[in-house]
C-alpha cells in the first residue's frame, strides 16, 4: 500500500529531524558567538529538513485518512484503537502549532506555540510507535513460528 509506506517514511523523516533539531536548539552545547545568541552549527540545516519534510507527513496523513483512519474509527475495534485515537487527537494541534511557530509575531505566543508543538509532537511519536507495536509483534511471531 503506497499510502502507508509514505506514512512510515514521512513519520521517520519528520520525527528524526524534529527530535534532532529540538536537541540541537534546546539541549546541545553551542559554541560561543560574538554576534548574539549562540547557535548550534547544525541547527539551521535541521530546521530546514524538518520544515521540508513536515508537509509530506501532512499529505501522508491526508492520503490514508479515509481508507485507514476513518475506516478503523467506524469499525470500533479495540486493537490499537487508543494509539490511533491519540494520533487523531494530536494531528491538528501538532500541525497548526508548527505553522503558528513560524508566523507568530509576539514572543509570548511564539513560546506558547513551541511548547504546544513539542508536547503534541512528543505524544504523536509515542502514539505512532505504540500503534506500530502490534503489527511488528505479529510479524516477529509469525517468522519465529515459521522457523520452528
Amino acid at each position: 500500500m503506497p499510502g502507508s509506506l509514505l506514512q512510515h517514511i514521512a513519520n521517520a523523516l519528520v520525527g528524526i529531524s524534529g527530535l534532532v533539531y529540538a536537541y540541537a536548539r534546546y539541549l546541545a552545547e553551542k559554541p560561543p558567538s560574538e554576534f548574539g545568541n549562540p547557535v548550534h552549527p547544525w541547527e539551521e540545516s535541521l530546521r530546514v529538513a524538518h520544515l521540508i519534510t513536515a508537509p509530506v507527513l501532512v499529505f501522508a496523513v491526508g492520503l490514508i485518512w479515509n481508507s485507514h483512519v476513518m475506516a478503523q474509527f467506524h469499525q470500533s475495534r479495540a486493537k490499537r484503537r487508543r494509539s490511533g485515537l491519540a494520533m487523531m487527537g494530536n494531528a491538528l494541534p501538532m500541525v497548526f502549532s508548527g505553522y503558528l511557530i513560524q508566523t507568530a509575531v509576539l514572543e509570548n505566543w511564539r513560546r506558547a506555540w513551541i511548547w504546544i508543538h513539542l508536547i503534541t509532537a512528543g505524544l504523536w511519536i509515542f502514539a505512532y510507535l505504540a500503534h506500530l507495536r502490534g503489527p511488528l509483534k505479529r510479524r516477529i511471531n509469525r517468522r519465529l513460528q515459521a522457523r520452528s
